[in-house]
């Protein structure tokens, strides 16, 4: 079969949920985890979809603050750029909180990592408190889940500490 006749184009795979997660997930090693055991301590992580990642952050913004949806087409520097714009405007409105608000506004962001380990993690799969569980793992394991995913281009094991 081809594509003139109803079928995959040439060269192409049916996008099963076998075939998508065989390419949209990988294994990566805790690194302090597998230092403590003396060998590789591995989780399955996903790529997440970056408009959901938005807004998970962004639940508690107001209507205007609200991030709209990429585009099909829109090209990931683009996507990018969108973001950071977003990010500032958010800033600035963070900026204007009353002492309370703001209080509120760092509880919900400081579970940020946890609520993206919950979503990003395929096998084993956890929830948001579980998630907590991975302790000094946490901040690699949500930094590795957001490379993935292409929301993150810097290498996190290239920064300084």
């Amino acid at each position: 079969m081809n594509e003139q006749n109803g079928g995959l184009p040439e060269g192409a795979i049916l996008g099963t949920p076998e075939i998508l997660e065989q390419y949209n997930a990988k294994w990566v090693a805790l690194p302090r985890a597998s230092a403590r055991a003396g060998r590789p301590v591995m989780v399955k992580i996903q790529a997440i979809d970056p408009y959901e990642y938005l807004v998970r952050v962004a639940v508690s913004l107001p209507a205007h603050l609200q991030p709209a949806p990429p585009a099909p087409d829109e090209p990931a520097e683009e996507t990018t750029r969108k973001a950071a714009a977003h990010a500032e405007r958010v800033e600035a409105w963070v900026a204007g909180l009353t002492a309370e608000r703001r209080e509120d506004w760092d509880r919900r962001r400081a579970a940020m990592p946890f609520r993206t380990i919950a979503a990003g993690l395929l096998d084993p799969a956890v929830t948001e408190e579980t998630a907590r569980r991975y302790g000094d793992d946490a901040a690699f394991l949500w930094t590795e889940i957001l490379r993935f995913s292409g929301m993150l281009s810097v290498d996190p094991a290239a920064q300084p500490v």
